[in-house]
């Protein structure tokens, strides 16, 4: 607490004969030598009540803290350094709230050459696992491991001869495949797009080609997008006048939602697009400068219908991203959605009596738990729904690698994406061989370990 006598000192001028006048409001007190302060103490609680704040604020950008000698927190100095590892080494704000990276202050100090000499020891030791693990069924590329699914990254070896055929294909899967002690009669399928060059590689290896299901329900939306297109077209020019300074400024005193418009390479922007509209329409028709290209009664309720469609849709295609999606369960979605029927093509029969095997092979199954008190997506209902109906009836018994095959090809975009996190620009000039190896340790991080390096 301040002494009686700094205020005083401050707010009172002396002049003399004991008499002192008050710098707020003129008036002179008395106050005699070696008798404190109370006199004029006094005086500013009694007539200036706010003299305290005054006083503080005064002296709050004239008092010195610690920090201007020298001194600060014992916390400080870590996240300077935090901070300056950030900003030097351009990484993501994120990337301090990694666990791993929080544990790299308790690591001993080590050099490129260790690190290099690290990554050329597990490479040819995880190589041997996956030979292992391989087993003489396979698909292009995965396999199972006691009933489990196994997606596994053998290679990264891109065809840059020119020459991207069907045989150069079928040659670099037999190189691979002999580095693994494998020969290429071990493949059993083929999951990939549906284009000359996939169908070519599976008619020449005689097995049948899965085209990815996400690929074919892209396409099927798309077409049925362009019967709406005119629509589409005149609520995406919305979006854009909506996008624009002065309109966007306007709608933004409204609504902090702002305008979206869509990408014509994917649908899933079309479904943001009419989302928003939706959501911010009250607000676009309070604005004069768009009223023209605002839909009506009867093109809203249209729209309003189309994107109950493609919420369905997009409930379908967030659940075709999921590794643990099954061909039954895309049958299931395919056949609610499109509506193409529930029985097995000639050509889909004989394809699958590569994989089929006898029913002494199958073992007891248990039942699933029920799902209590959850909403679900539109997707999950019409898988729930199809699995009641299977339990009532028969159904076909495949090996355990057919019971695994994947749906769709999504494993390869992301393993694309993950090599584009690895070629980084501070990484330009890195050996093709090197990134070679980071990208098949980063794709099988799950396979390898501390005594990987023994």
């Amino acid at each position: 607490m301040v002494a009686n006598r700094e205020p005083c000192a401050f707010f009172f001028q002396p002049l003399g004969e004991a008499l002192h006048r008050c710098k707020i409001c003129g008036a002179d007190r008395k106050q005699l030598p070696g008798t404190g302060y109370s006199s004029l103490f006094s005086h500013l609680v009694s007539r200036h009540e706010d003299f305290r704040a005054e006083y503080d604020t005064h002296h709050r950008g004239t008092e010195r803290s610690l920090q201007d000698f020298g001194f600060v927190f014992e916390k400080t100095p870590h996240r300077y350094q935090w901070l300056r590892w950030v900003v030097e080494r351009s990484m993501p704000l994120s990337e301090v709230d990694d666990e791993r990276t929080r544990a790299m202050d308790k690591w001993r100090p080590t050099n490129s050459k260790a690190v290099k000499k690290d990554v050329i020891t597990v490479a040819p030791n995880l190589g041997s696992v996956i030979s292992e693990e391989m087993g003489d069924e396979i698909g292009v590329i995965l396999y199972t491991v006691d009933g489990r699914l196994r997606r596994t990254l053998l290679v990264v070896s891109p065809l840059d001869d020119g020459n991207q055929d069907a045989d150069a294909h079928i040659a670099l899967f037999r190189n691979v495949l002999d580095v693994y002690n494998k020969t290429i009669d071990v493949i059993r399928f083929l999951v990939a797009d549906n284009c000359n060059t996939n169908r070519s590689i599976a008619t020449k290896l005689g097995v049948p080609l899965v085209g990815c299901a996400s690929h074919r329900f892209n396409l099927a939306v798309k077409k049925f997008l362009t019967e709406h297109e005119t629509l589409l077209q005149q609520i995406n020019s919305l979006m854009h006048q909506l996008r624009l300074p002065n309109n966007a400024s306007e709608l933004a005193k409204l609504t902090p939602l702002r305008a979206k418009a869509r990408n014509v390479t994917r649908w899933s922007s079309t479904y943001g697009m009419l989302q928003r509209y939706v959501k911010i329409r009250a607000y676009i028709r309070e604005l004069g400068a768009v009223e023209d290209l605002t839909p009506r009664s009867g093109k809203h309720k249209k729209l309003v219908s189309l994107l109950s469609h493609l919420e369905k849709f997009e409930s379908v295609c967030k659940h075709l991203q999921s590794e643990a999606t099954s061909m039954s369960e895309v049958r299931l979605l395919f056949d609610s959605v499109i509506c193409n029927g529930e029985k097995l093509s000639t050509a889909e029969s004989v394809a699958l009596r590569r994989l089929g095997r006898s029913r002494s092979d199958e073992g007891l199954g248990t039942a699933g738990r029920k799902r209590k008190g959850r909403q679900e997506s539109y997707a999950a209902q019409i898988i729930q729904q199809g699995r009641v109906k299977r339990r009532a009836g028969g159904s076909a018994v495949y090996s355990a690698l057919a019971t695994q095959i994947p749906p769709t090809s999504n494993a390869c975009e992301r393993l694309i994406s993950e090599s584009k996190v690895i070629l980084t620009p501070q990484r330009s000039s890195i050996l093709p061989a090197h990134f070679e190896m980071l990208a098949f340790l980063r794709a099988n991080k799950d396979m390898w370990d501390i005594t990987s390096l023994a």
